[in-house]
């Protein structure tokens, strides 16, 4: 069979050598941090006066990772189309960015953040990273997509002051060609053909799961949590049929969408993840250690792999060696380094943030730091609790207090 190579947009010259890199020193990430901050103040006129204003200079008061602590951050909804900022977060100006990024939009108020190839290409490769952390290095011979076709989401964009603005999700899709066969990735999202509404193809999904446990294929299901959870769900409350994947199987649902609602996904009902491994794993037949999770957001360009912790009946993620992370408390947003206390995430990286004020961003989900207990995790470990209620209105404070 031929092997579906994964096309890339181009790489930040500073990646190279630090994005998927499980040895990546503490110097050389405080190093890359304190350039891209740097350039960030001399570029972006608006974190140059977020950052007098806080009394910090990068090129001074940044020199270990204990001073990450003071690094002034953006957050989340600062980014937000109907906020109005995303164009003064650039670091240059709007004729020389690509693209506009956009997020899954769950509230129908995306956030936008400006990038060049390279930035997109730097976000792609942290996100394989995540493939061979939890999965290995050896492609699947099917995939099962619980996304639009690539193509279908590009030729859906729009356009904003004269550059396109597309789904940060579908350069997400594009890098998870990960079979040895491309005639092996199936995206299931598809147009009804009566009411052209985007739907599950579940005749390809049931066909492609039988065919895979009668072949005994090393296959992957990934994409839409409630999307996937509700089509496998229903299908067996209804018909009682199971899928004996065994080993072989493997399950990586999208980032968020636990509360039920992922983009324009909704199915009215929250998703226990304590509940979901167990059906899947009734469902499936696949051990409980090959269910896994990510964790990202488009104003940044890292990815977190969770993998299943049974004692927490929760996801743990472990955050990699090119990225930082904080918890906040959220009423006096000073950090938390407590194991179990609740706060606001802040998530830090230098890489890929060549175009947009995007290296220090607080977000409004309330997370916790874990005690690294899984075997598959080593670094910095985090569980995550939801979001703030009101976010909103606070984020916004946050940002210009």
């Amino acid at each position: 069979m031929k092997e579906e190579k994964v096309i890339l947009a181009p790489i930040e010259t500073k990646a190279i050598g630090a994005v998927g890199n499980t040895s990546l020193k503490e110097e050389r990430f405080i190093d890359d941090l304190r350039n891209t901050l740097t350039g960030t103040v001399n570029e972006c006129e608006a974190y140059s006066l977020l950052c007098r204003n806080r009394h910090f200079n990068p090129d001074i008061d940044l020199t270990t990772m204990e001073d990450a602590v003071r690094i002034p951050y953006i957050t989340s909804q600062a980014f937000k189309k109907s906020v109005g900022l995303f164009p003064k977060l650039l670091r240059i100006p709007v004729s020389e960015i690509d693209l506009w990024t956009a997020s899954s939009s769950t509230r129908g108020d995306p956030s936008l953040s400006g990038r060049r190839w390279e930035d997109v290409g730097t976000y792609q490769l942290a996100y394989l990273s995540l493939f061979s952390r939890l999965f290995g290095n050896e492609p699947f011979d099917t995939s099962l997509v619980f996304w639009p076709d690539p193509a279908v989401m590009k030729a859906r964009s729009g356009n904003l002051y004269g550059k396109p603005v597309e789904p940060f999700a579908l350069y997400i899709i594009q890098s998870e060609r990960v079979t040895h066969d491309p005639q092996k990735l199936h995206y299931l999202m598809q147009p009804n053909k009566e009411t052209l509404r985007m739907e599950i193809n579940l005749p390809i999904l049931l066909d492609r799961l039988r065919e895979a446990v009668h072949s005994k294929e090393r296959t992957l299901l990934i994409g839409s949590t409630p999307l996937l959870y509700l089509t496998l769900k229903d299908h067996y409350d209804r018909t009682g049929e199971t899928f004996d994947l065994g080993s072989n199987g493997y399950l990586l649902p999208g980032a968020g969408g636990w509360d039920g609602k992922k983009g324009q996904v909704n199915i009215s009902r929250t998703i226990s993840k304590e509940a979901f491994v167990s059906d899947m794993t009734r469902i499936l037949g696949i051990p409980p250690e090959h269910i896994t999770d990510r964790y990202g957001f488009s104003e940044s360009s890292t990815m977190l792999p969770g993998c299943y912790d049974a004692d927490l009946r929760d996801f743990v993620y472990e955050v990699p060696p090119w990225a930082h992370a904080l918890v906040r408390d959220p009423n006096t947003l000073e950090p938390i380094s407590e194991y179990g206390k609740e706060g606001l995430l802040e998530l830090i990286t230098p890489y890929g943030m060549s175009t947009h004020a995007g290296a220090a961003v607080l977000v409004d989900d309330l997370v916790s730091l874990v005690e690294p207990t899984n075997s598959k995790i080593s670094g910095t470990a985090i569980r995550i609790h939801g979001r703030v209620p009101h976010s909103h209105k606070a984020g916004c404070g946050v940002m210009f207090e």
